[in-house]
């Protein structure tokens, strides 16, 4: 007796060499008849343009919109008005077909219609005229007699109803059904890739996978807790579902797979590294925590020591943390963070924060230092000391250092040196950090300020930083010298070993990012768990509100309130997009020669159509609105030291304004400054704009942030409209993944099998906790899914190495 076949897995049907799109008579036509070659490999690149490539692509291919043609309407009803710009469904008899090539004369080509066919369709209780535009072939589809299936929107036409380019369906078994409709691009339209040809191919692939069906690997006790319907039913509902509701049983439960196989992934990642990683197990150094409590001008709130909490017992576990600190602009952040450093160089252990610009880690370097040079005794001695068993006390003090690409050779090369030899037990810095002549003695702790503006690779390289050191039996109080550089190679049985014969060890430090408001890609990555979170929801006591208005243009009431804030003895920025654009700067003088009207109306190209460039609307300001004022200019092209004098000079009150492009976006804390002025604000994204307002708001008076600028698309009105409705950052979180969407959580490179092809995370933040759950308890139970080979393979199979590698480097 033949046995059967297994059903079909995703590994097989993802396996080019085996189930390939070449497969289907709808690609490649039947054997042995006579094959155009030309078509065959046009069908197979339109195919290819839309990532699709193999049977398992294809059937991952999901409907975007579904549309209903169980539901007809008479022609006779249309003549009543009664379905007009609606979109309809009518079944009828064609009565006429006329074409016509190089309709419109001249008209065509300037751009018009080149060809038009014209269709009556007759249904017995009155006629329908359609139209069809450059689509010469339907001439050929249709004739006199033929029974056809209408959809489109009726319009009116010289009295009478009408339809223009509909769907057109000869009456077959379409009819009467809820029928799929599949994304295009314009690429798979010029190899006759359309919703009709997926819909011919994924019929054929349905209808000969039936004798096998498909596999299910979800375990039944999961399947059976969460009432999800077989995954061969699922995917045959999600493309040919006889009514809505077999459509979202399916789609609830393709969804449910999606984030279960990323759960899965990440939960058996983590906890195969807490089994075969060794982190650094930092004990808190109570003095040194003291002294800096001891020391803040202010009193820690309620988030940031919940915080600190979190984050102090995920140092002291003997594997490496991995958590991310989101927090209101103006949440302390930074204060937090300085605690987790200490409790890092207070064990002798070295910590590194990296920051995306020169003004921000130069913001965090001062004030750090400033925190931290508050730590003395009476005797003006600092408190905080760390060991040293190279001094005759046995302890120097704690020791704080910056590295960017302004520092000069000469200090550099001295300050590396010292860092290697431990010598430096913070070092604060940008990307200089990550280059390969940066060594570490013993890096402990790695903090990521500012965590979205950093590539993947760069935050890893960071934390796999380190130098090789054998430790000295005879130095057994100091701290082991550490060699840093978990890879994905590394995670492999017997990889790692103890360290019992005082041998080297292959410790990696703790990493804590950092963010003000998340990207959505970040908000993505927080709730499918790749880190644990913590949340700093609250702002401390003394911050003022924030004020909104959305001008559309600059006005002298706009510039006189700013005026008004700086005679009151308060300061004010102005932000624009660009450094300087030609348009921009030739407005500029043309504006100088103008009245203060025509400025207004065509205001350094800002309400003309051109970008607002910094350097041309500070000499406006300068010798106009703000002429009165003391009027600061910073941008990413002026020298380092250029820049660290007007970033000082506005500090110390020296400047009324600061015309600046985002160089001023994170870190930069003014309390001063209460007015706020952003130019073309329609060009910046919503985490931006939130993030550009958080620089006023920082002191104890009321502030103000003015939004100029048109919003040219719908996406720009949504973001500048919700810059009104709330200050909540993590509110305008949301917001953003609405309206710019979750981007692709596995990586750049993965065609996108690995993506969340159905799932949207605020819309399926159901399904995200119930996935989230069955998979660690499905892990926890069975780490190595060593009792669900097949969920195991197809997780293999899904999420390819090198995207989720890229995952977990996020």
């Amino acid at each position: 007796m033949t046995k059967a076949n297994p059903p079909l897995t995703y590994a097989e049907l993802g396996n080019e060499d085996k189930f390939p799109i070449t497969r289907l008579v709808a690609v490649s036509g039947k054997p042995g008849n006579s094959r155009n070659p030309s078509r065959v490999k046009a069908t197979i690149d339109g195919f290819a343009t839309l990532g699709i490539q193999t049977l398992l692509d294809l059937l991952m291919f999901y409907p975007f919109r579904y549309i209903d043609r169980r539901q007809t309407v008479k022609i006779s009803d249309l003549w009543r008005g009664n379905a007009t710009d609606k979109e309809v469904v009518v079944l009828g008899k064609i009565t006429s077909v006329a074409a016509q090539q190089n309709f419109g004369g001249r008209q065509w080509k300037q751009g018009g219609p080149k060809s038009r066919c014209q269709m009556e369709v007759d249904d017995g209780t009155g006629k329908l005229q359609c139209t069809f535009f450059n689509q010469p072939w339907r001439a050929k589809q249709l004739s006199e007699g033929m029974q056809v299936h209408l959809f489109g929107k009726v319009k009116w036409f010289r009295g009478a109803p009408s339809m223009a380019n509909p769907l057109v369906d000869p009456i077959g078994d379409k009819v009467g059904k809820i029928v799929a409709l599949y994304r295009q691009s314009e690429r798979a339209k010029q190899h006759s890739i359309d919703t009709r040809k997926v819909n011919e191919c994924i019929e054929e692939v349905l209808k000969r996978a039936e004798p096998r069906g498909f596999a299910d690997p979800i375990p039944y006790e999961v399947r059976k807790k969460h009432s999800l319907i077989t995954r061969d039913y699922a995917i045959r509902w999600i493309h040919e579902p006889e009514d809505f509701k077999e459509m979202m049983l399916a789609r609830s439960r393709l969804v449910f797979d999606e984030l279960f196989r990323m759960q899965a992934w990440l939960f058996r990642r983590r906890e195969r590294i807490r089994r075969e990683s060794r982190g650094i197990p930092h004990v808190p150094n109570d003095e040194f925590l003291r002294a800096y409590y001891e020391s803040l001008p202010f009193e820690m709130t309620a988030a940031q020591k919940r915080a600190i909490a979190e984050i102090t017992e995920d140092l002291a576990k003997p594997w490496p943390m991995q958590r991310l600190l989101q927090g209101e602009v103006g949440s302390g952040k930074t204060a937090v963070g300085i605690v987790a450093m200490l409790i890092a160089a207070g064990g002798g252990h070295q910590a590194a924060i990296m920051a995306p610009t020169e003004v921000l880690a130069e913001q965090i370097y001062f004030t750090t230092k400033t925190y931290l040079d508050r730590c003395v005794d009476a005797d003006g001695q600092s408190r905080l000391k760390v060991p040293a068993l190279d001094t005759l006390a046995g302890e120097r003090e704690l020791t704080i250092a910056i590295l960017t690409s302004r520092t000069t050779p000469a200090k550099r090369t001295e300050l590396l040196a010292n860092l290697a030899e431990g010598n430096i037990d913070i070092i604060v810095g940008t990307h200089s950090l990550i280059q390969r002549d940066v060594a570490f003695k013993s890096l402990g702790l790695v903090v990521i300020d500012e965590q979205q503006r950093f590539g993947v690779e760069q935050r890893a390289f960071l934390q796999e930083q380190g130098t090789e050191q054998a430790t000295d039996p005879d130095l057994s109080a100091a701290p082991a010298g550490y060699r840093t550089g978990l890879t994905d190679d590394s995670l492999t049985e017997n990889s790692l070993t103890e360290d019992t014969d005082n041998e080297t060890a292959i410790q990696t430090p703790d990493l804590l990012v950092m963010t003000g408001t998340p990207i959505p890609r970040t908000t993505a990555m927080t709730i499918l768990g790749d880190l644990d979170l913590t949340e700093l929801d609250e702002l401390p006591a003394g911050r003022s509100a924030v004020a909104t208005k959305w001008m559309r243009s600059e006005t002298d009431e706009m510039w006189q309130a700013v005026r008004d804030e700086i005679a009151a003895g308060r300061q004010a920025y102005v932000v624009c997009p660009t450094i300087d654009a030609t348009k921009a700067i030739k407005a500029s003088d043309r504006q100088l020669a103008m009245g203060s009207s025509a400025r207004r109306s065509n205001a350094a190209g800002s309400t003309a159509g051109n970008t607002a460039g910094v350097i041309a609307t500070h000499r406006r300001l300068s010798q106009h609105e703000l002429a009165d004022c003391s009027v600061g200019l910073l941008h990413g092209r002026l020298k380092p030291e250029e820049k660290e004098r007007v970033m000082e000079d506005f500090r110390s009150g020296e400047l009324d304004v600061l015309v600046a492009t985002t160089v001023i976006e994170v870190g930069v804390d003014v309390p001063n400054a209460t007015a706020m002025v952003i130019m073309d604000a329609q060009q910046f994204g919503l985490a931006q704009l939130h993030q550009l307002r958080g620089r006023v708001g920082r002191g104890k008076h009321l502030s103000v942030c003015f939004l100029v600028g048109e919003a040219t698309t719908p996406e720009a009105q949504q973001r500048l409209e919700a810059m009104l409705e709330t200050n909540d950052g993590f509110e305008l979180a949301k917001l953003d993944v609405e309206i710019r969407g979750e981007g692709t959580i596995m990586g750049d490179k993965q065609s996108g099998r690995g993506s969340l092809l159905l799932a949207r995370l605020l819309r399926d933040e159901e399904w995200v906790h119930k996935a989230r759950v069955a998979a660690e308890e499905l892990v926890l139970a069975d780490p190595e899914l060593t009792d669900h080979p097949a969920l195991a393979e197809e997780i293999g199979v899904m999420l390819q190495e090198e995207s989720a590698a890229f995952l977990t480097k996020t």
